[in-house]
């Protein structure tokens, strides 16, 4: 037969396990919620590369590019373009080198 004390110690285990599930979920939701200009400026600050240099990066004027971050419409294309101008792999995100994702 199980003891009392099992039964409080997989309580609290189970208790632990579900707190580490929803901070989990939290954080997941938190990054879809995530607006592509956000991830570009995360990106950015990752990198400590400025709009600017990005956007000269890109071969296009750093009002242009400001203005593309306002309407936050970037295609696929453009990501990749972005992503390969931060030295980062684009897939709905970036990832550095290091494992980093944004």
């Amino acid at each position: 037969m199980l003891s009392t004390g099992f039964f409080k110690n997989f309580i609290k285990f189970l208790n632990y396990l579900l707190d580490a599930i929803n901070f989990f979920l939290y954080d997941v939701r938190e990054v879809i919620k995530m607006t592509v200009p956000q991830k570009i400026k995360m990106a950015l600050a990752y990198k400590n590369m400025s709009e600017s240099e990005l956007a000269r990066a890109l071969g296009t004027s750093p009002q242009a590019f400001n203005q593309r971050m306002k309407t936050g419409k970037f295609s696929s294309e453009d990501m990749e373009k972005i992503a390969k101008a931060i030295d980062a792999e684009y897939f709905f995100g970036f990832k550095f080198k290091d494992g980093y994702k944004i």
